[in-house]
């Protein structure tokens, strides 16, 4: 086992990591305004979901409650509102499958 291309991997796979979370933080950022701007003129008491947030914006939607007495939930596509899907950086190559 080469120890140090294992030490090049996890910390090559930290980076894109991290990299793709600030992707979603991001994109998450969009939908937090889109939804201000625009969906709020719809539904006056909504806003986004953050529980498990991250998990929805990399399969290409988000979340809002509506509070109309009782309160809902609505998946809301980002293709649908004009935001682009989140396009994640690929992780590397695990030394054992190069």
């Amino acid at each position: 086992m080469n120890k140090d291309a294992w030490y090049q991997y996890f910390t090559e796979r930290k980076a894109v990591a991290d990299q793709n979370a600030e992707l979603v933080e991001e994109k998450f950022k969009e939908c937090e305004a889109y939804t201000e701007k625009v969906l709020k003129k719809k539904y006056p008491e909504c806003g986004v979901v953050f529980t498990r947030h991250a998990e929805a914006i990399k399969a290409g939607y988000f979340t809002i409650w509506i509070d109309t007495g009782s309160v809902t939930h609505k998946n809301i596509k980002l293709e649908d509102c004009g935001i682009t899907p989140v396009e994640l950086n690929s992780y590397p190559v695990r030394p054992d499958q190069a």
